[in-house]
């Protein structure tokens, strides 16, 4: 039976990622509960404007004890009592209430919309575009792994991380949620493992990080500037 909040152990592993992540040399683990929802998303720490972030997931999770998904949302193994037959690759049947052709195009399978929802929860999940059209690139399988950089996001908020993805932080910064799409979280067993890491500049310019740095790197620069005035007015007499 797994519990619907997130355990202190899982609070404690988001709370090293954030500290760990501060030095853009390191990078960080983290482990991504199944019924990890939009009520208790996974914090990941506040990163500083423009960041880029590279995350990735691995491992498979059970929605409901009778799957196995991966984090993209696609099926690592079926449905073992026969529910959900259109969540097969290329199956027929999947529901066409809101669009679509009622067969299956989601690559190695998987579903986004649950004819078995209770009347109070939606049937597509936290995430992703409401459609039954397989086909339609923003729709968000469930299982899957989506992220959002709002506190109090809405369903429009979540963007799809998946297996992986990389991500720039907005300009103000801000602190980086995680969670699993589905419709009804306390039944969701098992958890992702993650990695998240800073992406060097590709031109990258020297931080001081410590007070000694900061002395070092302004000592440099003054150095360089003397140096380079010096220069100026030796040219400078040399033309004259």
């Amino acid at each position: 039976m797994t519990k619907f909040a997130l355990s202190n152990l899982k609070i404690f592993s988001a709370s090293i990622v954030a500290i760990a992540i501060a030095n853009p040399a390191t990078a960080a683990s983290f482990s991504l509960n199944a019924n990890t929802s939009d009520v208790n998303k996974l914090d990941l720490g506040f990163f500083t404007g423009e960041t880029i972030l590279d995350i990735k997931l691995s491992g498979t999770i059970s929605l409901g004890g009778l799957s196995k998904f991966y984090a993209d949302g696609s099926l690592a193994t079926l449905f073992i009592d026969g529910t959900y037959p259109y969540a097969i690759a290329g199956a027929s049947g999947y529901p066409t209430s809101f669009g679509g052709d009622g067969i299956n195009h989601f690559v190695q399978g998987g579903l986004n919309y649950d004819t078995m929802a209770l009347a109070s929860f939606n049937p597509f999940g936290i995430a992703g575009k409401e459609t039954t059209d397989t086909t339609d690139i923003n729709a968000i399988r469930f299982a899957s792994v989506v992220g959002t950089f709002t506190n109090t996001p809405t369903r429009n908020d979540w963007f799809f991380i998946g297996l992986g993805r990389r991500l720039a932080v907005p300009e103000d910064g801000a602190n980086l949620y995680l969670a699993v799409n589905d419709t009804y979280y306390p039944n969701d067993e098992g958890a992702y493992s993650g990695r998240i890491e800073i992406v060097p500049n590709s031109e990258p310019v020297p931080e001081p990080t410590t007070v000694l740095g900061s002395l070092a790197f302004g000592a440099v620069v003054s150095s360089w500037r003397m140096k380079r005035k010096q220069q100026q007015k030796v040219l400078n007499s040399t033309i004259g």
